[in-house]
């Protein structure tokens, strides 16, 4: 891939670089605020639609005739162990940490929240 940035502007983010190096209250950097915008709400359609895929595997489970499906919605030992069967519910509680973890990271204030519930 051929770098798109001529040599002279290269040579001047060099010296910007260095300016902002020395001096932090000068780095000026975009927000991108209208795309990360998008982006958040992207994500808080992923977990809702997890959610519920989640809330009906549990559902399914629950009502099921095995006693080792039952048994996810009460120990997690079972739900753990249910990776090596066909694990549909824990599938889909990993995919929601990671997705919650994503989220959480836009905003560290969440956390604290989340906890004084």
């Amino acid at each position: 891939m051929t770098n798109s940035v001529p040599l002279k502007a290269q040579a001047n983010y060099h010296r910007l670089s260095s300016l902002m190096t020395n001096g932090p209250d000068l780095a000026i950097f975009r927000r991108f605020g209208e795309l990360n915008m998008t982006a958040l709400f992207s994500l808080q359609a992923e977990i809702l639609q997890l959610e519920s895929d989640y809330r009906r595997q549990c559902d399914l489970d629950s009502k099921s005739g095995h006693t080792s499906e039952a048994e996810y919605a009460t120990y997690f030992h079972s739900l753990h162990r249910s990776k090596s069967v066909n694990g549909d519910q824990i599938r889909l509680l990993d995919a929601l940490q990671v997705k919650l973890a994503a989220y959480s990271a836009w905003n560290p204030h969440l956390q604290s929240d989340i906890l004084k519930q």
